[in-house]
């Protein structure tokens, strides 16, 4: 199954859309990035036990500034 995903960063606020539906959000600036954010797409297994085979596919990536 496929879902979309964007991050809207503003002055004052981060916002997290998962599937066009708000998941998250802080307008906490304290808790921001130092600097600018950059787009990464991996499969990270951190220290668990590895599936075997596991894949991740990507069909379409954009990056816009607002």
């Amino acid at each position: 199954m496929w879902h979309s995903w964007a991050v809207e960063w503003t002055p004052d606020r981060i916002a997290v859309y998962l599937d066009g539906v708000r998941w998250a959000v802080t307008t906490d600036t304290a808790r921001f990035p130092p600097r600018a954010m950059h787009l990464c797409l991996q499969l990270d297994n951190f220290g668990g036990v590895t599936a075997p085979g596991g894949k991740m596919f990507v069909d379409w990536v954009a990056e816009y500034p607002v």
